[in-house]
């Protein structure tokens, strides 16, 4: 997975998920945020095992692929770096995020680790859609166990 991003759409996505994760561990992996790219549209997923998340974020996307990043480290990284493009790639066991003249590697969590959620078919859900000036980013608020299909 590789994609850059403008580092203040970046701040404000990854703040927005990470709001989700939980602070009281039951898995070390709620600790992280499901970051995913297909062509050029990204999606990060934060969830402590009752509430989710969900953000979107139209990126530059190089290489398709998912990473489960740790979630505050991301967010506080992110938010160090000078304004502009930040790059972000992920392999099998760590990302690389940098812009500029930093750079800065983790260590992943295991995909397969992160909780994923069945779509039922109708589920009420709490949306809210707002308009930046350069990317659009969409974060839907996910009830208990349901994650709908339209978010």
């Amino acid at each position: 997975m590789k994609f850059r991003a403008e580092r203040d759409s970046l701040v404000e996505a990854l703040g927005a998920a990470g709001r989700a994760v939980a602070s009281r561990l039951a898995m070390p992996v709620l600790a992280g945020l499901l970051v995913s790219v297909t062509n050029n549209d990204l999606v990060i997923t934060g969830t402590d095992g009752d509430l989710s998340i969900k953000v979107e974020l139209e990126v530059i996307g190089v290489e398709n692929g998912s990473a489960v990043i740790p979630a505050k480290l991301a967010n506080d990284i992110a938010r160090s770096l000078e304004p502009g493009a930040v790059t972000i790639e992920a392999s099998d066991e760590s990302v690389s995020i940098s812009a500029a003249r930093s750079n800065f590697s983790l260590r992943t969590f295991r995909l397969l680790s992160f909780p994923r959620y069945k779509s039922p078919q109708n589920v009420n859900s709490a949306s809210h859609q707002r308009r930046w000036p350069t990317p659009y980013v969409k974060w839907c608020v996910l009830l208990p166990m349901m994650m709908p299909a339209h978010c």
